[in-house]
C-alpha cells in the first residue's frame, strides 16, 4: 500500500466542511458520474461508500431535499453522526427518524427538515399514511441496496418515489449485490438504476488505498464421538430421503436442502391443484420432508458448532414432540432409533469440538504477538457465541464480549440499540478486544479497524462472506481465517460461497457492459478447487350483474380454494338501515373510532380507510396506497380494517385461520366484530383444506358458525392484492352512500362538535349521519334533550318509534 498520500488534498464541495475529508480520486469520480443518473455503487467494505454518498448529497442539496436510508437503527444512527460531523449545515437541518416518534410530529418533520436519515420501515409506513410523497426530494440513498428485492421496504419506497418524482435521483450502495443475475436485475429494476459504478481492490484508482488481506483456511476433523453421532443422524436422514425417492418426488443421488425445499413447493402445488383427488402419500411426503429438514439441521450443528449447541437443539425437539398438538414430524424424529441413539451419545459425550481448541490457539497466538490487537470472531448461532465468550472469559490479556442482534430468541434477550453502540464504543477504546459476533456485525456498522476476522464456520452466502472479510484490512494489513470441518457441510458451504463470488463478478461484468458502463477489472484469484490451505375472488355479483345497485356486501358468499364456488352459508341481507339498527347502534353498541372521519370525502378526495397498526406489516396496505387510498394507522380493538360506520373487516391468512381453529382462539378473536352492521372476515390464501392435517368437517363447521351464528360475512381472497381490491371496491361503495364513521372511540382528540356527536350516537338508533341532522336542527345537545317526541319527529328520518325511544332514554327516571 502506498502511504505517501498528499495530506493537503481535501474534498472541496459546497456543503462539506473544509479540510475534513481526504480526497480520493475514485470517490470523486464515482460521485461525479452518480450525479448524472441513478447509480448502483459496488465497492468493497471500508472503501468509503458513505463518503461517496456525502459528496453526492452536497452536489444535490440545492436541487431539493435528501432521504438517506439504512436497514438498521444503529447503521442509520451512524450515517446521521457522519453527516452531522462533515456537512456544513445547521444540526437542525439534519434529522434522524425512528418509529418511536409520534406520527403527528413525523408529519411536521417531513415538511421542515433538509436531510432525513431513517430505516426503510418508517419511511414505508409514512408513505402509506400519506405523511410524505417524496415529490420534493432530489436524492434518495439506499444503503445495503442489495436488499431491494421481494417484499423489502426499499422496493415499495423506490416505486412511490419514481411515481411521484420521475426525475428523482437514486444512489444505491453495497459491498455486493449477489451472484444471481436475476436478483441483480431485480435490484436494478426496483431502484430504477441506470448505471453501475464498480471498483475492486485491484482497480488502478483504488490500489493505493487498499491494504492486503491474507486469507487462510484451516481444516479440523470430527472427534470419534461426533463421527458416531453424525453416522446415526446420516442414517436417519437417508431413510427419509430414500422414501421420497421411492415416491418419485426427488431423483438425485444426494439430496440437499434446496432439493427438499423445491420438493415441498411442488407437493403443495399438487395438493392445491388436485384437492380431494390428490394421492394421500403426498401428505406423508410433506411430513418426511419436515423430518429431513430437522435432521439436516442437527447434522449442520454437529459439524459446524459444538456438542452443547446440538444438545440444546435436541432438548427443543423433545419439548416440541411432547407438547400438546405436536406435529407428526416432531414425533417421528424423536422416536427414530437412530436419532435416539445420537441424542444419548451427545448427552453423555465429554468431547469438545476441535474448532474450539483451534480457535483458542489462533486467538492466543495473535494476542501474544500483538497485545493491542482487535479481533472479530463470527459465528452463526447465539449459543456458540455464548460458549466462546465463556472459553475466553478468564484468559489473561483477552477481553471478550458477545455481540448479537436486538431480537430475543428462545429466552435469550438481544442487545438493544444503545447496548450495541456501547459495545462497539468499548471495542474501539480497547476495553474489549475480542468481539464474538453473529450476523449483526456483518452489515454496515462502523466497527473499528480489526487485525483479524475469524469465521467459526463457512457460510454459503457470497454477500455475507465479502462483508465479513471486509471487517479487516481497513487501516493496515489484515487476516481472515475460515475454519472448516472436513467431510461435512462446512466444506460444501465453503465451495458454494466461492462459486457464488466468482459468478457474481461474471454477472455484474456482463450487466455493466449491457448498461454501457466502463469495463470491470477482475477481482482476486481464488485457489483451485480441492486445495484448501491448511493454515379476492370477486364473485359476488348475482344474476342481475354489476348493474344491480346494492353493496358488494349485501350478498354473503364463500369461495374456497377448490374448483367449485360454494353456495352462500347464509342468505340474509347484511344491508341494514342505520335508523332501524337499534341493536347495533344503541348505548354500549358498536365500537367506533373517535376522530376517524372515513368517507366524509368529496368526490375529488381519495377514499380513506383506518387500518390496525399490526396490518402495516402486510402487503395489503401497500396495494391500497398504490390505489391512492389514504391509510390511517390506529391500534384497533375490533377488526383490522374499518371502512365506514357499518363495515369492519378482519383479515386472516389461511394459516392463521386454521391455527386459530386448532388452538380454539378463533371465535374470541372475532367476537366484537359483529357490533358493526356489516362485519366481514377475509380469509387470504390458497390450500384452505390442505394446509394442516385438519378435517374438512371442522373447517366447514367453523365457517358455518362464523356466518350463521355470528352474522359475519366471509370472503375468500387469493392474495394480498385480491384483498386490497376487495377493500377498495367496498370503500367506493361506502363512499357513494356517504357513510361516515361513528364516533364512539377516543374522546380526547375531538373538538366540541365531535364530542356532541359522540354523545348523541349513544342514543338508540342514532347513526353518525342522524346525529349531525339532530345537531343541525336543534343547534345544541340541550335543545335535543329538551325536545318533545313531536319535535324530534320533525327531523328527517326520525319516525314515531325512534322518537319515543330517544325521549324515553333522555327522560325516564331510574327507580
Amino acid at each position: 500500500m502506498n502511504t505517501l498520500i498528499d495530506e493537503n488534498k481535501w474534498i472541496e464541495e459546497k456543503y462539506i466542511l473544509p479540510r475534513t475529508l481526504d480526497k480520493r480520486e475514485y470517490q470523486i469520480n464515482i460521485a461525479e458520474r452518480a450525479v448524472i443518473d441513478s447509480t448502483l455503487v459496488v465497492l468493497p467494505t471500508g472503501m468509503g461508500k458513505t463518503i461517496i454518498a456525502t459528496i453526492l448529497i452536497s452536489k444535490k442539496l440545492d436541487s431539493g431535499r435528501i432521504l438517506f436510508m439504512a436497514p438498521t437503527k444503529p447503521l442509520a444512527g451512524q450515517h446521521y453522526n457522519f453527516l452531522k460531523k462533515f456537512l456544513n449545515l445547521d444540526d437542525k437541518e439534519i434529522f434522524l427518524f425512528s418509529g418511536d416518534i409520534n406520527p403527528k410530529k413525523r408529519k411536521t418533520i417531513w415538511r421542515n427538515k433538509t436531510i432525513i436519515i431513517s430505516t426503510p420501515q418508517v419511511v414505508q409506513n409514512d408513505l402509506i399514511s400519506s405523511f410524505v410523497t417524496l415529490e420534493d426530494f432530489s436524492l434518495v440513498i439506499f444503503d445495503e441496496a442489495h436488499r431491494a428485492v421481494g417484499r423489502y421496504a426499499y422496493v415499495f419506497i423506490a416505486e412511490k418515489y419514481h411515481t411521484n418524482n420521475p426525475e428523482g435521483l437514486v444512489l444505491g450502495i453495497t459491498a455486493s449485490p449477489g451472484s444471481d443475475i436475476k436478483k441483480i436485475r431485480e435490484v436494478t429494476d426496483n431502484l430504477n438504476i441506470k448505471q453501475f459504478e464498480i471498483r475492486s481492490k485491484l482497480d488502478p484508482d483504488v490500489k493505493e488505498y487498499v491494504n492486503e488481506i491474507r486469507t487462510s483456511w484451516i481444516r479440523v476433523n470430527l472427534t470419534n464421538d461426533m463421527k458416531r453421532i453424525n453416522d446415526n443422524l446420516k442414517k436417519a436422514l437417508t431413510k427419509r430421503t430414500d422414501s421420497l425417492k421411492k415416491m418419485g418426488l426427488v431423483n438425485k443421488p444426494y439430496v440437499n436442502i434446496k432439493d427438499l425445499l423445491d420438493m415441498q413447493k411442488m407437493v403443495l402445488a399438487r395438493l392445491h391443484a388436485e384437492g380431494k383427488s390428490a394421492p394421500k402419500y403426498l401428505y406423508s411426503a410433506l411430513s418426511l420432508q419436515a423430518q429431513a429438514m430437522k435432521i439436516n439441521h442437527a447434522m449442520e450443528l454437529l459439524s459446524s458448532q459444538d456438542i452443547g449447541v446440538l444438545n440444546n437443539y435436541f432438548d427443543k425437539l423433545k419439548e416440541e414432540a411432547n407438547a400438546r398438538g405436536a406435529s407428526r414430524a416432531n414425533k417421528e424424529v424423536c422416536n427414530d432409533p437412530h436419532i435416539k441413539y445420537a441424542m444419548s451419545l451427545s448427552m453423555i459425550s465429554k468431547e469438545v469440538h476441535p474448532k474450539r481448541i483451534k480457535i483458542y490457539e489462533i486467538v492466543k497466538v495473535q494476542f501474544t504477538a500483538k497485545p493491542d490487537s482487535r479481533i472479530i470472531l463470527f459465528t452463526q448461532y447465539r449459543d456458540t457465541a455464548t460458549m466462546l465468550a465463556e472459553v475466553f472469559k478468564n484468559i489473561e490479556g483477552i477481553r471478550p464480549v458477545r455481540f448479537v442482534g436486538q431480537r430475543s430468541v428462545d429466552g435469550d434477550e438481544g442487545l438493544k440499540q444503545k447496548e450495541q453502540i456501547e459495545v462497539i464504543d468499548k471495542f474501539r477504546s480497547g476495553e474489549f478486544n475480542l468481539l464474538i459476533a453473529t450476523s449483526v456485525a456483518e452489515e454496515g456498522l462502523d466497527i473499528p479497524a480489526t487485525d483479524m476476522v475469524i469465521f467459526y464456520e463457512p457460510i454459503p452466502s457470497e454477500i455475507r462472506s465479502i462483508q465479513r472479510r471486509g471487517r479487516t484490512g481497513r487501516r493496515g494489513p489484515g487476516k481472515a481465517i475460515i475454519l472448516i470441518t472436513s467431510k461435512t457441510k462446512d466444506e460444501s458451504y465453503y465451495w458454494v460461497s466461492r462459486s457464488k463470488e466468482k459468478r457474481m463478478i461474471k454477472e455484474i461484468s456482463a450487466l455493466k457492459k449491457e448498461l454501457n458502463c466502463e469495463s470491470f477489472s477482475k477481482i482476486t484469484e481464488f485457489p483451485k478447487k480441492g486445495k484448501i490451505m491448511n493454515e379476492p375472488y370477486m364473485m359476488m355479483n348475482d344474476e342481475n350483474g354489476p348493474q344491480k345497485k346494492k353493496s358488494i356486501l349485501d350478498k354473503k358468499m364463500i369461495v374456497t380454494n377448490k374448483a367449485d364456488i360454494r353456495p352462500a352459508l347464509n342468505g340474509s341481507n347484511c344491508h341494514q338501515s342505520s335508523i332501524n339498527s337499534e341493536k347495533n347502534h344503541g348505548i354500549g353498541g358498536q365500537t367506533s373510532l373517535g376522530d376517524y372521519f372515513l368517507n366524509r370525502n368529496t368526490a375529488n378526495v381519495n377514499p380513506t380507510i383506518v387500518v390496525d397498526t399490526r396490518e402495516f406489516k402486510s402487503e395489503v396496505v401497500k396495494h391500497l396506497s398504490r390505489m391512492n387510498v389514504t391509510v390511517i394507522s390506529r391500534q384497533l380493538h375490533v377488526g383490522d380494517y374499518i371502512l365506514s360506520d357499518r363495515v369492519a373487516v378482519e383479515r386472516k391468512t389461511v394459516v392463521d385461520f386454521i391455527n386459530s381453529i386448532m388452538n380454539r382462539h378463533l371465535f374470541n378473536q372475532l367476537r366484537g366484530l359483529n357490533k358493526y352492521s356489516c362485519p366481514v372476515l377475509i380469509i387470504e390464501g390458497d390450500n384452505l383444506f390442505t394446509t394442516r392435517n385438519i378435517s374438512e368437517e371442522s373447517i366447514y363447521g367453523a365457517l358455518s358458525a362464523i356466518n350463521a351464528d355470528m352474522g359475519i360475512s366471509i370472503m375468500m381472497c387469493r392474495d394480498s392484492k385480491d384483498t386490497a381490491q376487495y377493500l377498495m371496491a367496498t370503500l367506493k361503495r361506502e363512499k357513494q352512500e356517504n357513510r361516515p364513521v361513528q364516533l364512539r372511540g377516543d374522546k380526547t382528540s375531538m373538538n366540541i362538535r365531535e364530542q356532541q356527536q359522540y354523545i348523541l350516537e349513544g342514543l338508540p338508533g342514532i347513526s353518525a349521519k342522524m346525529a349531525r341532522r339532530l345537531l343541525s336542527h336543534f343547534h345544541s345537545i340541550k335543545g335535543i334533550f329538551n325536545a318533545s317526541e313531536e319535535k324530534l319527529r320533525e327531523v328527517k328520518g326520525i319516525g314515531k318509534k325512534m322518537a319515543k325511544g330517544i325521549f324515553e332514554v333522555i327522560n325516564k327516571e331510574e327507580k
